[in-house]
């Protein structure tokens, strides 16, 4: 399968930026955020590079997608200092995952590479490219929706706005394009510091109810408020019905990543409480306990 190459929607914002290949490496503070070096960071994303090219010649779409899109607009754009004006910890960001996301179907990506992994489920199809030189790691995944081709389907299936932009390293203006199908709704998210659900939120919840907790881990680890409807969704009886039926596993381990450091724990364990998905992924503490842990 090809990638169209027609005009992009008009909800779409297209913001030139240069984001330099391999990023500038620093541990100084840009604003809220700081940038944790890691020597990999350069090898991961020139193997995703050599993947999102290899994709392109061979006529498919292909993008870096998500969580690094997000970390390097944060970085970019710093978060300066509580609307009080009190000092805020700083938020330490690494950029050493490179996800790409393409039109290719995983079949595709298979033939494409000759070293690869392969996951799919009802949801997603992901396929884990090995660079023969390095032997960094590249996760590329298929877009998902009814339209294959369709970046702007892709991101109105991703979770939460931050992560449904899209950055195109290979473009021609300005050197890189990012792409926000979601009207802009993600870089306007990501400047106000809100985590809020690409559309209806029981609807993203219920491809995949792990997203609430996952939720939570990003809001605690990146500084966030979680918006309004989001955060009612999460509450819901009917949201949490759906978290039941998910393993202790995932959920543990996004928990687990929500506790880098002792605030990003406080916060986790204060937003699984106030949510009421502690009493889920937490069965073992009351909320009085859960309280009581995140003021510690």
């Amino acid at each position: 399968r090809s990638s169209s190459t027609g005009k992009r929607s008009s909800s779409t914002q297209v913001v030139p930026l240069h984001l330099k290949i391999p990023p500038t490496r620093t541990n100084s503070p840009c604003g809220r955020y700081v940038h944790t070096p890691d020597p990999r960071e350069p090898i991961n994303l020139q193997s995703a590079l050599q993947v999102v090219k290899k994709l392109r010649r061979r006529g498919h779409e292909a993008l870096f997608a998500g969580g690094w899109v997000r970390d390097q607009l944060l970085l970019l754009r710093g978060g300066g200092a509580s609307p009080t004006g009190e000092p805020i910890d700083a938020v330490p960001v690494t950029l050493l995952d490179v996800d790409v996301a393409t039109s290719a179907s995983d079949e595709e990506v298979l033939s494409c590479f000759p070293h690869t992994s392969h996951f799919t489920d009802s949801r997603i199809r992901t396929v884990v490219v090995v660079d023969d030189n390095t032997g960094a790691s590249t996760e590329v995944t298929c877009f998902r929706g009814p339209d294959p081709h369709s970046a702007a389907q892709d991101a109105s299936r991703r979770d939460f706005t931050c992560n449904a932009m899209f950055y195109d390293p290979v473009a021609q203006q300005g050197g890189g394009l990012v792409l926000d199908y979601t009207n802009g709704g993600g870089q306007s998210d990501l400047s106000g510091g809100l985590l809020r659900c690409v559309g209806r939120p029981w609807d993203r919840f219920e491809e995949d109810p792990c997203r609430m907790v996952r939720g939570v881990r990003l809001a605690a680890q990146l500084g966030f408020e979680v918006e309004e409807k989001t955060m009612a969704a999460m509450r819901s009886d009917e949201c949490v019905a759906w978290l039941r039926g998910v393993s202790r596993e995932r959920t543990f381990i996004e928990v687990c990543k929500g506790s880098g450091t002792c605030h990003q724990w406080a916060r986790t364990l204060d937003l699984l409480e106030v949510s009421g998905l502690g009493n889920v992924v937490l069965p073992e503490l009351s909320d009085k306990e859960q309280r009581e842990a995140a003021e510690v």
